[in-house]
């Protein structure tokens, strides 16, 4: 049978207001958003791409509660990824806020390693966020394959939270299905829409319960603890090739102390820099980790010890 495909015809991108004023931001990160936000240049080469205002959308890739994100082209055959409010919630400012703070998160943390967005558009749904596409698959398969599988996309994300933390931003939601290669192999990291600055609230609630620490969950300030505490369950399960707390644990499940990781793996102490990886895992996810900023830089260097033995 024929695939039927969805073609929305959209109107020519439209100018991103800074709304800042919806977006408490840090002092280093208002700075570089207004950085941002002055580039004539980027602007520039964001527009040529919907001169033709076009879009097509062939295969929806995920669902979620407010939001879905589809396979695209643009009019000119360049393929991406669009993300906009599924339709109960089209129309609705809420939906509309969401996207468009993802879009500024994006546009803040932009540098190597991270998904580069391409701009927003207007949709009958409200307002859409196209990023590039990346044809690499995730990190998902990987888990509990040798670490030299892994490592180095591993320490990429080390390095990107690392810049992004400095850059005030809190990813909020470090899973392996969150980083992706593309065509060069090169790992990615994705989905900024949970993502807010360095002591901003939130209601609790939202992400992946069994890679948050416990204040996360309870809808405490966003921390770069956050972040490492989400890296090390990452690490751990792509050690174990399953998570700490079992592939569907209950929150009564995440109260308790994480089974060690060379209970599930044993083979991992066999290698003294695998078993140093696994142990800081351990460390990190029993909350007693270091400062966010060390913990990172720990990881990269046992990370490294991987990639380089």
């Amino acid at each position: 049978m024929r695939r039927t495909r969805l073609r929305i015809h959209l109107p020519e991108l439209r100018q991103v207001s800074n709304r800042r004023r919806h977006l408490p931001l840090s002092r280093g990160l208002r700075a570089r958003w207004v950085r941002a936000a002055s580039s004539s240049a980027a602007a520039g080469a964001v527009g040529s791409v919907f001169k033709a205002s076009g879009c097509v959308l062939s295969r929806r890739l995920a669902a979620g509660p407010v939001t879905e994100v589809w396979h695209a082209r643009t009019s000119d055959g360049r393929r991406c990824i669009a993300k906009f409010p599924v339709a109960s919630w089209a129309g609705h400012p809420g939906a509309a806020r969401l996207i468009e703070r993802e879009w500024e998160f994006l546009e803040c943390a932009a540098r190597p390693g991270i998904i580069p967005a391409i701009g927003l558009i207007q949709m009958r749904a409200g307002p859409g966020l196209l990023t590039e596409y990346l044809a690499g698959g995730d990190l998902v398969p990987l888990a509990g394959s040798h670490p030299r599988q892994w490592a180095a996309a591993a320490r990429e994300v080390a390095l990107v939270l690392a810049g992004i933390h400095d850059e005030g931003i809190v990813h909020r939601d470090i899973k392996p299905r969150n980083v992706l290669f593309d065509s060069a192999g090169r790992a990615t990291l994705i989905d900024f829409a949970l993502a807010m600055s360095i002591g901003e609230t939130s209601r609790a609630g939202g992400g992946t319960p069994a890679y948050q620490r416990r204040s996360h969950r309870q809808g405490a300030a966003a921390s770069p603890a956050d972040d490492v505490h989400a890296f090390a369950a990452m690490v751990y399960e792509l050690l174990c090739g399953e998570l700490p707390f079992g592939l569907r644990p209950t929150l009564r499940a995440l109260e308790t102390p994480p089974m060690s990781p060379f209970h599930k793996a044993p083979a991992l102490a066999e290698d003294p820099k695998i078993a140093a990886l696994a142990e800081l895992t351990q460390v990190a996810l029993s909350e007693r980790s270091a400062e966010p900023a060390r913990a990172l830089a720990v990881f990269q260097l046992a990370l490294h010890a991987i990639i380089t033995g």
